[in-house]
């Protein structure tokens, strides 16, 4: 298909959907005007309206409002603690003769280092000894999980 063709139909469906949207336009005024027609050949209709129900401010305003919930009191509330039970997991020896160090809690630490309240005393090939307070002794141990 050449250019000249091409402009031609483009022209042609150009002038069509002005066209169209022009009898759009019309037709959507002429709606309108009769809807805007005072209508003289109608009849109004009666409603019927309930009449409103007399609300007695006496019997509400003698109500109590119960709880201010913007109220604070003055006191303090009682904070309740609960007294954490910490847990130690093993999860790994890096064992060397000079400076052998593990995982516990997903943390590395030496002899010496502390985690969670407890100090690390010896770290061997399979356990760590942990002391909490200078008085508990705990060893923890490696395990081998069967899968």
């Amino acid at each position: 298909m050449d250019t000249r063709k091409r402009k031609n139909i483009i022209y042609i469906l150009f002038v069509l959907a002005v066209c169209y949207g022009l009898y759009n336009l019309m037709i959507g005024f002429d709606k309108k005007s009769a809807e805007l027609a005072p209508a003289s050949h109608l009849q109004p209709v009666p409603r019927t309206v309930m009449p409103a129900n007399t609300i007695d401010i006496e019997k509400y305003s003698a109500l109590g409002w119960g709880r201010d919930p913007f109220y604070r009191a003055k006191g303090k509330r009682p904070v309740v603690t609960y007294e954490e039970q910490i847990e130690w997991v093993l999860n790994g020896i890096l064992y060397d003769k000079k400076a052998p160090t593990a995982v516990i809690n997903k943390k590395i630490v030496g002899i010496g280092d502390k985690i969670d309240g407890a100090t690390i005393i010896e770290i061997t090939k399979t356990r760590v000894v942990l002391e909490i307070d200078n008085s508990e002794i705990i060893t923890l141990q490696i395990t081998k999980e069967i899968s």
